[in-house]
């Protein structure tokens, strides 16, 4: 008897702004820090140095572990119709790979809320058809507490606070 253990979780993608820089990698003789969006990067942005990178992540609704997918290099933040490609992309991907992908956790900034314009979700509808299954639900979640946190940490910036 086989038993398949199905792991059910989410997506999770955040940014994160870098300085720029290039260097280069002696052991794969490439160099690194130009923009990287895979095969949605344009030609006219391969020469361009990246300053956010982008993390994709699974984190399974049961266990303590999280296990980074993917990792981009994008200049200012990724724009909503490639990064809603490599949503579809990365849940397809997992999905293939024996994984249940059930939705995608990004924080509210206004181009993680065009990807959600992009897939039809509302507020008052946080949940789409599955694109591996269409019987199964896809939700999307707001990453309250790092609004929060993005919130503090411009207050804190702004006003010089002192944060306990």
């Amino acid at each position: 008897m086989i038993i398949h253990l199905i792991l059910s979780g989410v997506l999770l993608l955040d940014e994160i702004k870098l300085p720029p820089g290039l260097s280069f990698d002696k052991r794969t003789l490439q160099f690194e820090g130009m923009i990287s969006l895979g095969k949605y990067t344009k030609e006219s942005e391969k020469t361009q140095l990246g300053d956010h990178a982008l993390v994709f992540m699974f984190q399974p609704f049961k266990g303590k572990w999280v296990q980074a997918i993917g990792c981009f290099l994008t200049k200012n933040n990724a724009k909503a119709p490639v990064l809603s490609k490599l949503i579809l992309e990365a849940t397809l991907l997992l999905e293939n790979s024996g994984l249940r992908v059930d939705g995608v956790t990004m924080d509210g900034a206004s181009w993680n809320r065009q990807v959600w314009d992009i897939f039809g979700v509302t507020e008052e509808a946080p949940v789409v058809q599955h694109p591996q299954n269409e019987e199964r639900p896809y939700f999307f979640f707001l990453d309250f507490p790092h609004i929060v946190k993005t919130s503090r940490n411009c207050m804190v910036e702004k006003w010089e606070l002192e944060v306990p």
